[in-house]
């Protein structure tokens, strides 16, 4: 808990237009590792200032307590308008928001996660 960490989920792209708009996708997975009501804010960034948030958090649909390696994935889609022709830089910085550990990026085969940027003329 506290300040969000950055992960290394991050990707870059210099519109043509300064009047373009930026379609980001993204799908990120999760391990957990705690209770019920762990959860997590993950901040979507564009140089470094927060432009989107999700909040996750895990709940008893199944009357479960323990959560240990739990997977989930979180999938995102933003529209963003940068108004630059300069390279832009998109990531994400996540902060753990209660009991347990949570791991960004490991979905128990191994590391996961993807963010795709695609201009849209404007």
């Amino acid at each position: 808990t506290g300040t969000p960490v950055d992960t290394t989920l991050t990707a870059s792209i210099t519109p043509k237009f300064s009047t373009s708009k930026i379609l980001v996708i993204v799908s990120q997975c999760f391990q957990v590792y705690g209770t019920q009501g762990a959860g997590w804010v993950v901040n979507l960034q564009r140089n470094g200032s927060n432009i989107q948030s999700e909040q996750m958090q895990l709940g008893s649909a199944s009357g479960a307590s323990n959560y240990n390696n739990m997977y989930t994935t979180l999938n995102m889609t933003y529209l963003d308008s940068p108004a630059t022709t300069s390279s832009t830089v998109y990531y994400f910085a996540v902060k753990n928001t209660g009991a347990g550990t949570n791991y960004v990026g490991q979905d128990g085969s191994g590391v996961c996660g993807t963010i795709t940027l695609l201009e849209v003329a404007g």
